[in-house]
């Protein structure tokens, strides 16, 4: 299961305005950008489960929000996920899966970190 965690739009300004300069002074023409954590959880848990995880442990209730789609992306837009190659070392994958482990008392095979840009 994917969680997907971004900042609300109302707190969000300053990390996407730096995406979008960075990617302006790139050269490419973009006028909206969103940004989003990526945690792939590898295990045969419910959904309840998996909303609690998004909803206590990886979230920040004020300031951000998770699904367990998809966040919503911009209209006409495209979304690229990136993540570590599987050969790589996955130091927030592995403190996500230790929390994760001290939350619910067991642990899922795997997690994995990546982000999403819109």
């Amino acid at each position: 299961m994917i969680i997907e965690v971004w900042t609300k739009d109302k707190y969000a300004r300053n990390e996407e305005a730096g995406l979008l300069a960075r990617l302006t002074r790139a050269g490419l023409d973009i006028k909206t950008v969103r940004l989003s954590r990526l945690y792939k959880i590898e295990a045969p848990w419910t959904k309840k489960d998996f909303d609690r995880l998004g909803a206590e442990l990886l979230t920040d209730n004020i300031t951000e929000d998770y699904s367990l789609s998809k966040r919503p992306g911009i209209k006409g837009g495209w979304r690229a996920e990136v993540w570590l190659k599987n050969s790589a070392t996955d130091v927030i994958g592995e403190s996500v899966k230790e929390a994760i482990h001290d939350l619910l008392g067991r642990s899922p095979s795997n997690v994995r970190f990546g982000r999403a840009y819109y």
